[in-house]
């Protein structure tokens, strides 16, 4: 067995995984929440260059404790979390950005729900 992308562990590179064959993978163990673009993008660029797919633990199985933010619109969500809560100390009100541009890339922070 030889291991091809594990970021956290090898430096392997989006470009890397880019250049193989599709199926070239047998196995890919996916865990995590997807929860921006650039995560979907490379589940989906995995997928294709993988035989088989695993959703490795409940995040990525099932959604786990990020797949909540799922019930809720984006807008409710940072309310909550950045004005609402009791222990929020944010009179600015600054909230994180939805999209980041770097490099010519752009990841956009998912919202599954309708508005």
């Amino acid at each position: 067995m030889e291991i091809v992308f594990w970021p956290v562990a090898l430096d392997f590179k989006r470009k890397d995984v880019e250049a193989m064959p599709d199926v070239s993978i047998a196995a890919t163990f996916l865990n995590g929440a997807v929860r921006t673009t650039e995560q979907e993008e490379m589940a989906r660029l995995l997928r294709r260059k993988s035989g088989l797919l695993v959703a490795f633990g409940s995040c990525s199985h099932l959604g786990g404790i990020p797949g909540l933010a799922n019930l809720f619109d984006r807008e409710r969500i940072f309310r909550t979390v950045y004005s609402e809560s009791p222990s929020t100390v944010n009179p600015e009100g600054v909230l994180p950005m939805t999209s980041h541009r770097d490099d010519g890339h752009t990841a956009v922070l998912l919202n599954f729900t309708t508005p």
